[in-house]
């Protein structure tokens, strides 16, 4: 709010709606095609959701099927980050109001392929799958891959490797390089750190998680980075991932930096962060203000991203 933005809510979707739309988001007509039968891929937050609304709006059937055993998406691993258990609620709440609803039938651990779904009967087809991580190293700032990424490589890892796949993660030095800006990079950067690991996290953007200076995250996670002595390279590109070496160029310009051990890429494994991209500008000073309140800290190096006259602007 502070910030000027929209009003939004990871809980319930429709919150700010009410008055751009023109329509009350709580209160469900009856949709025109409500004879139809729909078939909703993918159990996500999204897709049990969407189930949700065309139950609600008296559609005839609504089948939502889910490949794993379990709804939620990749929420079933992201309640299983450092401090974020409480968001398993977005599951549990939606799992809740599709047990009310008697025209939404819930199927998991069935994966469809195109023929099946084309066969499946359904006069509506909604896709909901979501996304996964490159194992490339394929990321927005850079809109290419990362030379030496390769996530079936031992030492290259993504999140969902790390949480749903259970990939050890081997030697004593991580880097992760966070182009999301907002809660996994510095969550998996928390998690090894406390699992023992020397941990440097990588970013493009002008600091660490800089989306939680807008949801007021920030003034616990700053702290906490330092607190756990995990260092921060701000304003750099990864460019190549070598033998024991993350090579990277700092953003906008300048010598290339190195970090690692050329003894052997055992030594240094890296936890490569490739999916969407916040392009969230400023907040480097109060980030650093954050970072230094806590007496002990990481190298840092942040700066501002452009014009950045306050905390939190974009």
């Amino acid at each position: 709010m502070n910030a000027g933005a929209h009003i939004v809510c990871t809980q319930n979707a429709t919150l700010g709606e009410e008055y751009r739309r023109g329509w009350h988001p709580e209160r469900f007509s009856t949709a025109r095609n409500a004879e139809a039968n729909v078939l909703v891929v993918g159990a996500g937050p999204a897709g049990m959701e969407c189930a949700i609304t065309l139950g609600k709006r008296g559609m005839q059937s609504v089948h939502l099927v889910e490949a794993a055993d379990e709804l939620g998406g990749h929420f079933r691993w992201v309640r299983q980050l450092p401090g974020l258990a409480e968001w398993g609620r977005v599951v549990d709440w939606r799992q809740s109001q599709l047990a009310k609803l008697a025209n939404v039938h819930v199927v998991s651990g069935k994966r469809l392929d195109a023929p099946t779904v084309l066969d499946y009967g359904a006069d509506l087809v909604v896709i909901a799958t979501g996304s996964s991580w490159a194992t490339d190293g394929l990321n927005g700032p850079s809109q290419s891959t990362i030379t030496g990424a390769d996530a079936a490589l031992p030492h290259i890892l993504t999140p969902e490797q790390i949480m749903l796949e259970g990939k050890p993660v081997p030697g004593d030095r991580v880097v992760v390089y966070d182009c999301e800006a907002y809660f996994v990079g510095v969550s998996i950067a928390e998690k090894l750190a406390r699992a023992g690991k020397q941990v440097t996290l990588v970013t493009p953007m002008a600091g660490p998680a800089l989306y939680m200076g807008l949801t007021g995250e920030a003034v616990e996670m700053m702290p906490l980075l330092a607190e756990l002595k995990i260092a921060v390279v701000a304003r750099h590109h990864v460019t190549e991932i070598g033998d024991g070496l993350v090579h990277g160029v700092p953003k906008g310009g300048g010598p290339p930096r190195q970090v690692g051990n050329r003894r052997g890429r055992t030594d240094h494994p890296t936890s490569s962060r490739q999916r969407a991209v916040s392009r969230s500008q400023g907040g480097s000073a109060w980030a650093r203000r954050l970072l230094k309140s806590s007496g002990v800290g990481p190298p840092v190096d942040l700066g501002p991203l452009g014009r950045c006259p306050c905390a939190g602007s974009v």
